[in-house]
């Protein structure tokens, strides 16, 4: 049956993560698809037989395919939260050739945003970081500022001598 833990992943994202993935599977593959979730809903795309089923036995997180789907679905597949029944060679080249596949680029994946932060988030971090002040710097480099290496000899040594 299904594995995910709900106090790891909550209900509502498990329920927004089957929203996007039964769009990925409506318009990312060029052929007939069947698709078997975590929760024992199956569900067919396209029109006569299957080329495969697609078995998903855990949620794999929709940010993580959206970042690296190709590695996200080969981990996932090795890691056994994804089996394949039918021809694996044939789906993965379907994939790859859909116009619309989450795989190549698709405006389907633009819909989804990559980043959690803003350019402004961005700048903002950088500053606290790095703007904090000579006060800091004083307290490990020496008077000249001066990012170097040092070697003490003896517990007596300054700063300076060790440089």
């Amino acid at each position: 049956m299904f594995s995910y833990n709900t106090n790891i992943v909550g209900k509502g994202e498990i329920m927004l993560d089957k929203t996007i993935y039964k769009q990925i599977f409506k318009s990312g593959f060029d052929a007939p698809i069947d698709v078997e979730f975590w929760d024992g809903e199956k569900v067919s795309y396209g029109q006569g037989d299957p080329i495969a089923t697609i078995i998903l036995h855990d949620v794999i997180p929709i940010k993580d395919i959206m970042a690296h789907a190709s590695l996200t679905f080969g981990e996932a597949y090795m890691d056994g939260k994804i089996e394949i029944k039918g021809n694996l060679q044939q789906l993965v080249k379907i994939a790859y050739d859909s116009k619309e596949s989450f795989l190549n680029g698709s405006k389907f994946s633009k819909l989804i945003p990559k980043h959690s932060h803003s350019e402004n988030k961005s700048k903002a971090d950088v500053q606290s970081h790095y703007d904090i002040g000579n006060d800091f710097y004083n307290m490990w480099l020496d008077p000249t500022m001066t990012y170097s290496c040092a070697y003490f000899v003896s517990e007596k040594d300054t700063l300076e001598d060790a440089q």
